[in-house]
């Protein structure tokens, strides 16, 4: 979601950079000492609304679509019943 919230904001770039850009940032963020870092925990409000923007970004609907789920089970396993 996070590569076609970009393309969809600037289609001439190559979603292969995009991918490499994004996964740098989530490597290599600097927080604020005071500041807890991002962890990504399925029932966090900040992972909550992270999704969010990514999924308004990628497709203009606040709802959360299949795609979000999918992204969600592929970064944190999926969830438990």
């Amino acid at each position: 979601l996070g590569v076609r919230a970009v393309i969809a904001r600037a289609p001439a770039l190559d979603p292969g950079i995009v991918r490499e850009q994004l996964e740098w940032v989530l490597a290599n963020q600097v927080f604020c000492p005071t500041q807890a870092p991002f962890r990504f925990l399925r029932d966090d409000r900040r992972w909550h609304d992270t999704l969010h923007v990514a999924q308004f970004g990628a497709t203009g609907s606040w709802e959360l679509g299949p795609e979000t789920a999918a992204l969600a089970d592929g970064i944190l396993g999926p969830a438990s019943d």
